[in-house]
């Protein structure tokens, strides 16, 4: 373990405020719930005594071990540099979903006798993810429900006008804040048209977990070079809005959904065996397990519900996810969206649905 796990205690000077940050805590949580696959998150206090976030990364995180030392550390500084591109981008333009980073700095540390790298970003602390308001609840308020996926959609559009795709949209992204206020967070794996990244040349995924059918199923690199266009991170950011609503519902994520309803020789390729043939050959067996598991996820509920009201915007929310949960990425997104002039991965038709549904729920018990 690199130096970025071993911050405990030590005063940081970020290069943006010149503000010094105090690390008061590592966050210890399970395996799901880390900041990321790329770093350790810390509580810190500043000199000015305001409390936040600090996501802390090193070369052993960020990049490849085999590689040499000055490779490892341009190509750390590379990833850093990226996120906080993008981030200050996010800022600058008003992205209200978007969490914000406060401060940012890098820092030569001893760690086990010699000198690494560490690279971190301080940003606006939140009382956690959504996943404290779901887990052990497959019925999460309606109201509540509603009004996150506004605010999702919402931070993926103003991402997507920006250029920008998030490529990991999860719920350890999705984070609260007060007055019930979610804001996606995690640019970690994001991509900017007008910024290079390591990312550029492959679609990092972040959590396979979460991951879209065609990125699971990209056996070639010839297919994997394919979703690395802008078109294709968008349709994949799609599906993971789909895939977080469903767990907004019903504290089920999409993808893990389907595939355990998939026989095994119709799952994605692993050591373990699984699909070898091209997306387009297991495009009817995915599809065919997303009807399941919707049926199988979200018709109890409906079932469950007396209201009327209640009944109808789950029926709608279910339409909702099956167009942004399209396996095939070409029909995926709004239907009216292909026929028109709108951008056809745009999310504002969703935006001013949920927008709408909320009211109809709010004041039914």
């Amino acid at each position: 373990m690199g130096v970025a796990s071993h911050l405990l205690g030590l005063e940081l000077i970020g290069l943006r405020r010149k503000a010094t940050w105090t690390v008061l805590e590592k966050l210890e949580l399970s395996e799901d719930v880390t900041p990321g696959q790329f770093s350790v998150g810390y509580k810190v206090r500043s000199d000015q005594g305001q409390e936040a976030f600090l996501k802390a990364s090193d070369c052993d995180l960020l990049t490849d071990n085999d590689a040499d030392l000055t490779g490892r550390m341009m190509a750390g500084l590379m990833r850093f540099d990226a996120e906080k591109k993008i981030l200050d981008h996010c800022n600058g333009n008003n992205m209200d979903r978007i969490v914000t980073a406060i401060d940012y700095g890098n820092s030569l540390l001893v760690h086990d006798g010699i000198k690494e790298p560490l690279f971190f970003i301080v940003f606006e602390l939140a009382h956690g993810d959504i996943r404290e308001r779901v887990v052990g609840n497959s019925h999460p308020d309606l109201p509540w429900a509603l009004s996150a996926m506004h605010h999702l959609a919402t931070a993926i559009s103003q991402l997507h006008s920006g250029k920008v795709c998030h490529n990991d949209v999860k719920p350890a992204n999705f984070l609260y804040y007060n007055f019930d206020i979610q804001k996606l967070a995690d640019l970690g794996c994001a991509t900017w048209e007008a910024s290079t990244a390591m990312n550029d040349e492959r679609h990092d995924i972040g959590d396979p977990a979460h991951a879209p059918p065609e990125i699971l199923y990209a056996n070639t690199d010839a297919a994997k070079k394919l979703l690395c266009t802008v078109d294709a991170r968008k349709a994949a950011d799609l599906y993971q809005l789909a895939s977080l609503c469903l767990y907004l519902l019903t504290g089920r994520a999409l993808t893990p959904a389907i595939s355990e309803r998939l026989a095994h020789e119709h799952r994605p390729h692993s050591e373990g065996g699984g699909w070898t043939g091209t997306f387009e050959g297991v495009l009817p067996y995915w599809r065919e397990a997303f009807g399941l598991a919707l049926d199988d996820i979200i018709a109890p509920r409906i079932a469950s519900e007396l209201n009327p009201k209640k009944v109808r915007t789950l029926q709608e929310l279910t339409e909702i996810i099956k167009q942004l949960g399209e396996p095939d990425p070409a029909l995926r997104g709004h239907p009216a969206n292909r026929m028109g002039q709108q951008d056809r991965r745009s999310v504002a038709r969703y935006i001013t649905k949920f927008d709408n549904l909320r009211p109809l729920v709010v004041s039914v018990h």
